[in-house]
């Protein structure tokens, strides 16, 4: 007996071309695997399960059956070296959807189906990503000192009586009160900036679903050296890891 949407007898793969190649392996009854090879940023693969069997001999094959009242897709999502299902980046193809074409009288119809609309994280965590500055050089009076990013910008005048860390303190606390999208903290020599997203806080950011990237520069007027030292990028924890549910009432 055939079921539909078989991970092992009812899906084909297709991918961009000739750019990319993807194919389908490991499957079997209850899981699969898509592969490939990425050259360009908008290269894709999708998975497809298709109502009429235009693979197998007339003879054989299943008589079409687009029926899916009833059914319930429900599986695990594992996507790594790809946009996440979550990410917030506009989709220039259609990586965040579900897409389903019916018959329909008087036309066909199409929906997409935002998946994560359906899914809970199984496993992982979200973490901000974050840059760090390291300060050093000799202290001059009159010297400027700052960070800037997108539209937002901070400086510390330099004045006689200040250390390194007087200066860090002075721009961590102008970033933490005035900025929508960055939290800083000293530690140590080194200011670090965590991107949160607007109206987010460390604790309940979810930019990390984004690409976890972020430009920010540091300048001097003279003197001093404000260096890039590191800058992290991470999304999940051990991947993304999705447990999706699309219920289908036709």
């Amino acid at each position: 007996m055939l079921n539909k949407l078989s991970p092992d007898r009812d899906l084909q793969c297709y991918f961009e071309r000739p750019s990319a190649i993807a194919a389908i392996s490991d499957a079997t009854s209850s899981g699969f695997a898509v592969t490939g090879t990425w050259r360009q940023e908008f290269d894709w693969a999708v998975v497809e399960w298709n109502r009429d069997n235009v693979f197998e001999h007339p003879q054989f094959r299943n008589l079409p059956d687009g029926d899916l009242s009833g059914l319930l897709l429900e599986y695990d999502e594992v996507r790594n070296n790809c946009i996440p299902i979550d990410s917030p980046l506009y989709p220039t193809v259609d990586w965040p959807y579900l897409r389903i074409w019916t018959t329909e009288p008087g036309g066909g119809g199409f929906y997409k189906v935002r998946l994560k609309d359906h899914a809970v994280p199984i496993e992982g965590a979200y973490a901000c990503p974050y840059a760090d500055f390291v300060l050093s050089g000799d202290l001059t009076p009159g010297d400027y000192v700052g960070l800037a990013w997108l539209d937002e910008q901070y400086n510390h005048l330099v004045v006689v009586g200040d250390t390194t860390d007087m200066i860090l303190d002075s721009i961590a606390g102008s970033v933490n009160a005035l900025s929508a999208t960055i939290e800083a903290e000293r530690i140590g020599s080194t200011l670090r900036l965590h991107y949160v997203g607007v109206g987010q806080t460390r604790t309940t950011s979810t930019v990390g679903a984004s690409g976890n990237r972020f430009g920010v520069y540091g300048f001097v007027s003279s003197g001093f050296r404000v260096c890039s030292a590191s800058a992290r990028e991470r999304r999940r924890r051990n991947g993304a890891f999705l447990s999706i549910s699309v219920s289908f009432a036709m």
